[in-house]
């Protein structure tokens, strides 16, 4: 912590937009935001769009979300740690996604564009449950391009799928 008493027996002024102490703020940043989530009982939209975030928080992993979860616009390369059940939209568009491994068993919405993916692999967990999406599938790819057939294959759509 700076004291402004510091501050004016220096020498020059110090440049005080610098951060300082910037390890961790982010957990605990997101960690205080799960916090009042659950203690508003699940209910509404939860976001970390926008954080530069390149993982997410495993503390995420056993969060139920009654509506929206946004994780997009940040760097992730993964999807290990994203709540397993959405009650409205899944949106992981703009990251630097190369699998959907980690992605929620259920959800209403799901958008993963302007990702790199390489493949839909994460869309069928190992135990064989797949992706259920009750409405549409979004997935405008920078990498591979995949067809509504293969979309299809690894996951229940019950809407439009759009690649």
């Amino acid at each position: 912590m700076i004291l402004l008493k510091d501050l004016l027996y220096e020498m020059s002024s110090p440049n005080l937009l610098i951060p300082r102490k910037l390890e961790g703020r982010m957990e605990k940043y997101i960690q205080s935001k799960i916090k009042e989530y659950i203690k508003n009982n699940n209910v509404g939209d939860f976001s970390i769009s926008g954080l530069g975030l390149t993982k997410l928080p495993t503390s995420l992993k056993d969060l139920k979300i009654g509506g929206t979860f946004d994780c997009s616009y940040n760097d992730l390369n993964t999807l290990e740690g994203a709540p397993t059940s959405v009650g409205g939209s899944f949106d992981c568009s703009n990251n630097k996604l190369t699998s959907l491994e980690g992605a929620p068993t259920r959800v209403k919405n799901f958008y993963c564009s302007y990702n790199k993916l390489e493949s839909l692999d994460g869309l069928i967990r190992d135990d064989g449950v797949r992706l259920s999406v009750g409405l549409d599938f979004w997935c405008y790819n920078r990498g591979l391009k995949f067809t509504k057939k293969q979309v299809r294959a690894v996951c229940d759509v019950k809407g439009k799928i759009f690649v």
